[in-house]
């Protein structure tokens, strides 16, 4: 049965504000660190949150071959932003320089056109992020892009752990957030980037609609549900692939609860809530329609059999990988092998210490769902590949990926059978040592990143003398000590959850039967 040993729990605001905080200061942090135009694809995507938030909601359409594609916008921007913009070439796929090879952003204010790759794709995001840009200088307006993607992020990542928190076990559940919160979405929570939107929204998604099924009756399932229904509506209609990664969920549902997951949705109080994430998929089509944003280009540049296609797209999936974990610049700074291995080996091992818990049921959701975040890409990009060649990235993965370690803690938090496998002291404190040597490999791929923005990855063709090292704002070492502090905090937080919650455990269920 689905409640099986569960325990009413109340939502707890404090939980959801401190976690909202929590990673607030993570995402901003990277934020600071992290210059303008350095982030994939950034140049685009700010420049496109910029003209929408300024007003300019119906960017002229142009079929000019630029950035790879014919369908391209022209978006106005300050001349003084367009002049910082046309010097990225010095930076993008050249982790030898430093970011100080980069314009400033200065204070021309006249209007000029921008050739933008992004200027069609779903607005809504880059709207809302957008709307900070009018005010204070061409420099802060960027900032306060970033600064509000970084608050969206973090709304959808206290979510997931507010879901978690419904848990019997919420420390274990918590974990599952903390084991996908890599290196790579840090990197780009910091950034005005849909794809940041859409995955830590699918992390909401998983944890709330996790949270609601294991206790349907509870003072906090309908909250659940309804935040669960708004994660899936940003997931379905924030870029392209969606509606896809909906119905991997879906089915991941299907497989736990069977037919209860369509009777325990499908009831008076959750049927107009359904309602949202269709809506939310059904504008999606209609916007890429009516956009032609997925009209790459009408040449072709290869002319490939579907067969070869796909395995062309299938080899191309080989850094996937390293990339989910960590790939900075423009995709150019990868993270050292040694600690991207380190890295997967102990969210291994974490899920490996819960996987005894888990029904035959759970541990096929979640192959399944892993088996799907390949195959699915693979055929996508086959798909489309005699047009646009092989561009899928690691990080498109992360909505789904990123789901499995979510869905297994969670899981494994409610199940009576972990009253009595692995949960022992020293399972306990194992694990949350494991996220601890996470935080540390963190804060490694932090160091990365900055010395690729301050001085560059230094190579045996050394940037010019007159590039001066860039700092970021309050400094280098203030960031990462900020950023050590945050991470030590999160751990002393999971371990009070973890501990004190435990304690309380029995009592809840007692009087959970008594009822």
């Amino acid at each position: 049965m689905i409640r099986s040993g569960t325990t009413r729990i109340a939502l707890r605001p404090t939980g959801g504000w401190v976690a909202f905080i929590g990673f607030a200061l993570i995402f901003g942090i990277w934020s600071l660190a992290t210059p303008l135009w350095s982030t994939p694809d950034s140049t685009q995507h700010d420049l496109y949150a910029y003209t929408l938030g300024h007003g300019n909601l119906t960017p002229e359409h142009t079929n000019v071959f630029a950035n790879g594609v014919t369908t391209n916008t022209n978006t106005p921007v300050p001349l003084g932003v367009l002049r910082s913009v046309e010097s990225v070439d010095c930076y993008q796929f050249k982790p030898e320089n430093p970011a100080s090879c980069m314009r400033n952003v200065n204070s021309g204010s006249e209007l000029v056109p921008y050739v933008n790759a992004a200027g069609r794709n779903f607005p809504v995001y880059y709207a809302v992020t957008g709307v900070l840009s009018n005010f204070g200088t061409n420099a802060q307006a960027l900032y306060l892009e970033r600064f509000a993607a970084v608050l969206l992020a973090a709304w959808m990542m206290a979510w997931a752990v507010t879901g978690c928190l419904q848990m019997r076990r919420p420390g274990l559940a918590t974990m599952g957030v903390l084991l996908s919160l890599t290196p790579m979405l840090a990197y780009l929570g910091g950034a005005v980037n849909p794809n940041t939107f859409e995955i830590v929204a699918a992390y909401a998604l998983v944890a709330c609609s996790l949270a609601f099924f294991a206790n349907p009756d509870g003072p906090a399932a309908q909250t659940m549900f309804r935040r669960a229904m708004i994660a899936a509506a940003i997931v379905g209609s924030t870029r392209i692939l969606g509606p896809a990664w909906l119905g991997v969920w879906a089915l991941g549902l299907l497989i736990i609860y069977g037919k209860s997951a369509w009777t325990l949705t499908w009831t008076s109080r959750s049927r107009r809530l359904l309602l949202v994430p269709v809506l939310a998929v059904i504008a999606n089509i209609v916007w890429l329609q009516y956009s032609g944003v997925d009209n790459i280009r009408k040449e072709p540049l290869f002319d490939l059999s579907l067969w070869e296609r796909i395995r062309l797209s299938a080899h191309s999936m080989n850094g996937v990988l390293t990339q989910m974990i960590g790939n900075f610049g423009w995709l150019d700074t990868p993270l050292p092998p040694n600690l991207w291995i380190a890295y997967t080996a102990v969210i291994l091992f974490v899920i490996g210490t819960v996987w005894a818990v888990l029904t035959p049921r759970h541990a096929l959701a979640a192959l399944a769902i892993l088996v799907l975040s390949w195959v699915l890409p693979v055929m996508l990009q086959a798909w489309k590949l005699n047009l646009q060649g092989p561009v899928w990235q690691g990080r498109y993965m992360l909505p789904t990926v990123g789901m499995i370690p979510i869905m297994i803690m969670a899981l494994a938090a409610n199940s009576p059978a972990s009253d009595t496998n692995w949960n022992g002291r020293l399972a306990r404190w194992s694990r949350i040592g494991s996220i601890g040597v996470l935080a540390v490999l963190h804060l490694w791929a932090f160091q990365v990143m900055m010395r690729r923005n301050v001085s560059g990855i230094r190579a045996e063709d050394m940037p010019p003398a007159e590039w001066a090292d860039w700092a970021p704002p309050l400094g280098s070492t203030a960031l990462f000590v900020s950023l050590a502090v945050v991470m030590a905090g999160w751990l002393a937080l999971l371990a009070r959850t973890r501990m004190s919650v435990e304690a309380q455990a029995p009592a809840a269920m007692n009087s959970s039967a008594e009822r």
